[in-house]
């Protein structure tokens, strides 16, 4: 999964969002900008 590969770099995992067919892990960059892997 891309999170492993990213927390390693500075990101941090905040939650998971799912809705029934879509996913979405927002996650931190190291800046605290959030953004979203699909």
């Amino acid at each position: 999964m891309r999170t492993k590969r990213l927390v390693p770099l500075g990101a941090v995992h905040v939650r998971t969002l799912y809705d029934g067919n879509d996913a979405c892990i927002p996650m931190l960059d190291i800046e605290g900008n959030e953004f979203c892997l699909d």
